[in-house]
């Protein structure tokens, strides 16, 4: 048996309905790019967000996770509802996984981490940084929204392969930049670990 079903969040609109309607009258989701920036950027264009968006999560999984996170699981719930696979017994949990594919992960958190320390001059990055930045986030916010206990993973490397390399300068920065907030790693996995257990009900 095969079940296919489709969520969708794009410049375009929220849900697949509202993409397929776009398409079919040819209209484009790129706009003029306004949005002022910590380092000024040569970027006239778009695909932008444009719409208020509920992602029906609590407050912790708000601040933890990265925006990434927060619009996969946007599309994600859409995909569920179409299935009907939000509506698992125990069997069907233990059984289902995830695997999620992503071009960078939290960059958003990532970029915001980088101005505090390097442009704001702050010693330290915020707490759950690492839980925003981290490639799998959008996976583990999913395994613990639908409660899947089968194996959950994310794939960078594909994704990567269309980001341009970056200058040697640059990549060391951003290397400065992820030791000095390596060291809340620890702590905040073990958090992370907590709290997927408190929400399937093990603790």
């Amino acid at each position: 048996m095969l079940l296919q079903a489709f969520g969708a969040v794009s410049g375009l609109g929220v849900g697949t309905q509202a993409q397929f309607q776009k398409a079919v009258d040819c209209s484009s989701g790129i706009t003029t790019f306004t949005k002022s920036t910590a380092i000024p950027v040569d970027l006239p264009c778009a695909s932008l967000i444009k719409e208020d968006l509920s992602f029906n999560l609590d407050a912790n999984s708000l601040s933890m996770f990265d925006r990434t996170a927060h619009l996969s699981w946007l599309a994600a719930n859409e995909a569920l509802q179409q299935s009907g696979l939000n509506e698992l017994n125990d069997l069907g949990l233990d059984r289902s996984g995830i695997f999620w594919g992503t071009g960078f992960g939290g960059s958003n958190t990532l970029d915001s981490a980088y101005q505090e320390i390097f442009l704001n001059g702050k010693q330290r990055a915020r707490p759950f940084t690492i839980i925003g930045v981290m490639a799998n986030g959008s996976a583990g916010l999913l395994a613990i929204q639908t409660g899947f206990k089968g194996p959950s993973m994310g794939d960078l490397l594909n994704g990567m392969r269309l980001i341009k390399p970056m200058p040697l300068e640059r990549l060391l920065e951003v290397l400065n930049m992820v030791f000095a907030i390596g060291q809340l790693l620890a702590a905040e996995q073990n958090l992370f670990l907590m709290l997927a257990q408190l929400k399937r009900g093990r603790l």
